[in-house]
């Protein structure tokens, strides 16, 4: 039998690790709804009216989709073979980039170097959720404010490269570009149901296959 004094420190410690405790998602989909601030070109702000970003995750396996009134991107990446492409869908054109680790990981190289920096004992109210909030400069100078649960972890940190370092799920994050136009992304709800490992697969047919190199000279 406790005495009246353990089972108060019994109860304390029960408490402690139910605060603390954070839960690992392996298997989810993130649904974000995608808005764009601009005083100075108003037509980039009705291009992303109705925009949606959407997280695929699967244990190692990440797929992300944006889809605006202009087409759509998508990235597919397999953690564990270090291998995917970028699909590209703009004016009846599709395009996919081959991508092994190395090009994964110079495309992502900026994003990689991004070092948040959270803001202590600021706890901020997002659609109800608690959240912490971290503030990183990108070597472009455009600011990146991100608002996350550390209650949720998601398994696969390498979803997206720009909050590889964040413990927690993105709830909110901005984009403030240098030239006063800011990208929003608000998480809308996260669906569990299980997700088949079909959607990952690489398209056969239907696109121009590139590489990254390639692509890289049709951009500049």
């Amino acid at each position: 039998m406790f005495s009246k004094k353990q089972t108060i420190l019994v109860f304390l410690a029960f408490l402690t690790i139910k605060i603390n405790a954070q839960e690992i998602i392996y298997d989810a989909t993130l649904n974000y709804k995608v808005s764009v601030n601009s005083d100075n070109d108003k037509n980039i702000s009705k291009m992303f009216e109705g925009a949606s970003y959407k997280i695929y995750l699967k244990g190692l396996l990440s797929k992300t989709e944006l889809k605006t009134s202009l087409g759509s991107e998508t990235s597919i990446y397999d953690g564990k073979e270090n291998r995917g492409a970028i699909l590209k869908e703009y004016s009846n054109q599709k395009l996919m980039i081959n991508m092994d680790q190395d090009s994964w990981n110079k495309k992502n190289k900026s994003s990689h170097q991004l070092q948040f920096n959270e803001v202590k004992d600021k706890i901020e109210i997002i659609n109800g959720i608690s959240c912490k909030k971290a503030i990183a400069l990108d070597t472009k100078g455009s600011t990146i404010v991100v608002y996350f649960n550390p209650a949720l972890i998601l398994f696969n940190s390498a979803y997206n490269n720009c909050f590889s370092s964040i413990k927690g799920i993105p709830i909110r994050y901005e984009q403030q570009l240098t030239n006063g136009t800011k990208y929003i992304y608000s998480l809308v709800n996260i669906d569990y149901e299980i997700i088949s490992s079909n959607k990952f697969e690489l398209p056969k047919s239907g696109y121009r296959i590139i590489n990254y190199e390639e692509a890289n000279k049709i951009e500049n």
